[in-house]
């Protein structure tokens, strides 16, 4: 769909290639709502970017008096299922990679992100 603040262009369509999820707020009531979902998206699983279309009718239309309690407190819509292993199976870990005859880890950005890749290869 397009409409005068898209410039008659599909941005959904456009967005949906390097998109993890296209999200259009048709009403200000929405806003709360959708923004919990975006970053619900974006966070979960493999983290990437997800785009927020607001139609004009959300920003020049009045919100009603309830609209606020669509907001939810952070822990009710940010994932908290990051893998993370105690110091037991990260001493497990090391141990095998250490004695291993031909060693090969594989790391995702994240990795990087919390230094954890410096920080393997200095423990090996």
């Amino acid at each position: 769909d397009t409409g005068i603040l898209q410039g008659g262009i599909d941005q959904i369509a456009l967005m949906k290639p390097i998109t993890k999820a296209q999200i259009q707020v048709e009403e200000p009531d929405e806003v709360p709502k959708a923004l919990q979902k975006a970053i619900r998206i974006a966070l979960s699983g493999r983290r990437g970017p997800v785009y927020l279309e607001f139609r004009e009718t959300a920003l020049v239309r009045k919100a009603t008096d309830d609209a606020d309690k669509n907001i939810l407190p952070p822990e009710k819509y940010r994932p908290f299922n990051r893998p993370n292993g105690g110091p037991d199976e990260i001493k497990c870990v090391v141990e095998t990679l250490k004695t291993a005859k031909r060693p090969l880890l594989i790391a995702g950005g994240g990795g990087n992100r919390f230094r954890c890749l410096r920080r393997t290869k200095n423990s090996l």
